[in-house]
C-alpha cells in the first residue's frame, strides 16, 4: 500500500493482495475532506454490513463497511497491525482504515496524511 501526495488529493494506492482482498485498486482523498488522522484502531461494531470485502476474525478485514456512522473502508491484516485510522467529511467514505507492516511506514503515511 502507498500513500502519495498528489497537489490537493492525496491517493492510497493498493497492491497485488490487498487489491483482491479489499476489491479496490485506488482512493483518492481531498486534503480539505480529513478530518482528523489517528493511529488509533476505531472499535468494531456488530453494526456493519460488508459489500465487497473480505473478513477473518483476527485474520483480516478488508474492503468497504456500511455502519451506522457512513461508508468506511478497511485495509487491516494480522501482518499489518500499525494502524491509522482517516475521519473524513465530504467525502464518499466517513472512514478509512489503513494497516501497514511496519511502524516507519505508518509514520510516514501519516505525515503525509496530516
Amino acid at each position: 500500500m502507498q500513500v502519495i501526495p498528489k497537489g490537493d488529493e492525496i491517493e492510497i494506492r493498493m497492491q497485488g493482495f490487498e487489491i483482491i482482498w479489499g476489491l479496490k485498486r485506488l482512493i483518492r482523498i481531498k486534503k480539505n475532506q480529513i478530518k482528523s488522522v489517528s493511529t488509533t484502531m476505531p472499535e468494531n461494531t456488530i453494526w456493519e454490513l460488508r459489500i465487497p470485502g473480505s473478513f477473518f476474525p483476527g485474520i483480516i478485514k478488508a474492503g468497504t463497511y456500511f455502519t451506522k456512522m457512513g461508508k468506511a473502508y478497511w485495509y487491516v491484516t494480522m501482518f499489518k497491525k500499525h494502524v491509522i485510522t482517516i475521519e473524513l467529511e465530504g467525502s464518499k467514505f466517513k472512514r478509512i482504515v489503513i494497516g501497514f507492516r511496519k511502524e516507519s511506514e505508518k509514520v510516514a503515511a501519516k505525515n503525509i496524511l496530516s
